[in-house]
């Protein structure tokens, strides 16, 4: 799911920029799989800063992701052509320093943190040498009684 939509970007940006700006066969309307392609790397980019400590793509999308991917999406539509607006670098910059923030912590999301590492957080080994089960055998006693005998794994 992508975390803005062509209508956000639409109402973000003049239609007559978004037109010579997207408009790559003369057709005389923005090219949608272009607008796709912005929006697409926005949230590419967005990913790559949150998923340390979120699990990414978010499924729930909050008002500042879908900000940030607009301003980002809207950069890389100016970006074809080397002529951004004036606003659009403050914008640009501006989605990227909040994305730093996100990513290191300093601004949180309205969602719980669930980075790819937040499973292993919770996980306890438990130790099976020495207890048996309820037949009496000890646990991880499968090649015979190795706890017992000499030598090295080279020897096998």
């Amino acid at each position: 799911m992508a975390y803005c939509s062509k209508t956000d970007i639409i109402n973000s940006m003049p239609a007559k920029d978004l037109i010579e700006l997207t408009d790559d066969a003369s057709a005389g309307a923005a090219d949608d799989a272009i607008i796709k392609r912005a929006i697409e790397d926005a949230d590419s980019a967005i990913d790559l800063a949150c998923r340390q400590r979120y699990t990414v793509p978010f499924t729930i999308i909050d008002n500042v992701i879908r900000k940030i991917s607009v301003d980002i999406a809207i950069w890389n539509i100016y970006s074809r052509r080397d002529k951004p607006a004036p606003n659009r670098l403050v914008r640009y910059t501006e989605a990227n320093i909040k994305l730093k923030a996100i990513q290191i912590g300093d601004f949180n999301l309205d969602f719980a943190e669930t980075g790819p590492d937040s499973a292993a957080i919770e996980v306890k080994p438990e130790f099976t040498k020495g207890k048996v089960d309820y037949d009496g055998d000890l646990l991880g006693d499968v090649m015979g009684q190795w706890d017992q005998e000499g030598g090295s794994l080279d020897e096998w």
